[in-house]
C-alpha cells in the first residue's frame, strides 16, 4: 500500500503529458495522414526502413518509442494551470459564483499586514510555487490533497485543448459532412468545454486548500513574511518614522516625473538633431539619477545635496 502511494505522484506526473501527446498524434495524422502516405509511396527508401525497423523490433518496441515521443511532446505543449491564459478563463467560467475564501484570505491578509505598518500590500493572493513548498514541509496530507487536486485540474485542462483541435480537423477534412460528422463535432466540443470546465474547477479547489491552510495559520504567506521582515529591519519610531516615508514617496513620485520629462526632451532632442540640447538634457538625467541613488546609498553619492527630507518641489 505504500508502495502504491508512492508510485501515484509519479503516474499523475506521466498521464497528463502522455495523454496529451497521444491526442495531438491522433489529430496530428488525422489533418496530415494522407498527406504523407502520398509523400512516402510505397517504394520509398524511408518507408522502407521504416517497416523494416518496425519488422526488427516488433510491435512492442514501436508502441514504446511512439509512447516515449508522445510523451516528450506532450510535455513541451502542456499548459500551466496558472498560465495568464488559464487565469482568464478561470475568472470569466467563476465570474459568478462565491468567492468567501479568497474575500476571508484578503481580509486576513489586510489584517495582518496592518500590524506593520504602512508596508507594501500583498501582490498576488495565491502564489502557487511558494505556498505548496511551504504545505508541504508542515503538513504532508494537505499537500497530496492539493497536489491530487492540482493534477487532475492540469489534466482535464491539457485534454480539452487537443479536443477542439480534433474536432476542428474532423470537420475541416470532411469533404462534405453529413448530418453524423456535425453531430460528432458538436459532441466532441460540448465534451471538451464541460471537462474543460471540471478542470478550472478542479483548480479552484486545490487553490482553496492553499487558502484555507493560510487561514488556520499552518503556513504564512509571503507578503506577510516580507512585511514582518521589513519591519524587522525598519522598526517603526510612531508619528516621525510615518512623516519620513511620506516624505520620502513624495520625493520619490517628485524625482520620477522630473526623470521622465528629462528623457523625453532628450528623446525629442535627438530626433530633431540638435547635439546641444541633448547634451545638457543627458546631464540633467545624470544629476537626477544621482540624486535619487544618492537617498538610498548617501556613502556612493557624497555629491548629491537633495534629500528626501526636503522639499523637492520648493527647489
Amino acid at each position: 500500500m505504500q508502495m502504491l502511494a508512492s508510485l501515484l505522484p509519479g503516474l499523475r506526473d506521466v498521464r497528463t503529458p502522455l495523454a496529451v501527446g497521444f491526442l495531438w498524434f491522433f489529430t496530428i495524422w488525422l489533418f496530415f495522414g494522407d498527406r504523407l502516405l502520398h509523400q512516402l509511396p510505397a517504394g520509398s527508401p524511408v518507408r522502407t526502413n521504416l517497416l523494416d525497423l518496425s519488422n526488427f523490433f516488433g510491435t512492442g518496441a514501436v508502441l514504446t518509442a511512439l509512447s516515449f515521443a508522445a510523451y516528450l511532446f506532450g510535455a513541451v505543449v502542456t499548459v500551466d494551470t496558472d498560465s495568464p491564459p488559464i487565469r482568464f478563463a478561470e475568472a470569466w467560467i467563476a465570474r459568478r459564483r462565491s468567492k468567501g475564501v479568497a474575500l476571508e484570505l484578503m481580509d486576513h491578509l489586510e489584517k495582518e499586514l496592518a500590524k506593520y505598518g504602512d508596508y507594501p500590500g500583498f501582490g498576488e493572493l495565491v502564489p502557487a510555487d511558494d505556498l505548496q513548498a511551504r504545505l508541504l514541509v508542515v503538513s504532508q496530507g494537505m499537500y497530496d490533497q492539493y497536489d491530487r487536486l492540482e493534477a487532475e485540474a492540469t489534466f482535464r485542462i491539457n485534454i480539452a485543448i487537443p479536443m477542439v483541435a480534433f474536432a476542428v480537423v474532423l470537420s475541416a477534412t470532411t469533404p462534405d459532412p453529413d448530418w453524423r460528422t456535425k453531430l460528432a463535432t458538436v459532441v466532441v466540443v460540448a465534451l471538451a468545454a464541460l471537462i474543460f470546465a471540471q478542470g478550472i474547477q478542479k483548480h479552484r479547489l486545490s487553490h482553496g486548500v492553499l487558502m484555507r491552510a493560510v487561514l488556520a495559520g499552518l503556513i504564512e504567506h509571503p507578503s506577510i513574511v516580507r512585511a514582518r521582515l521589513m519591519a524587522e529591519e525598519y522598526p517603526r519610531t510612531g508619528e516621525e518614522e510615518q512623516a519620513h516615508w511620506a516624505d520620502m514617496r513624495s520625493f520619490m513620485r517628485h524625482e520620477l516625473g522630473e526623470l521622465s520629462r528629462a528623457h523625453s526632451m532628450k528623446a525629442a532632442a535627438d530626433e530633431q538633431d540638435d547635439p546641444a540640447a541633448a547634451r545638457l538634457w543627458r546631464n540633467e538625467i545624470h544629476t537626477i539619477e544621482t540624486r535619487f541613488l544618492a537617498m538610498f546609498d548617501p556613502e556612493s553619492h557624497p555629491k548629491a545635496d537633495q534629500r528626501p527630507d526636503s522639499d523637492p518641489i520648493a527647489e
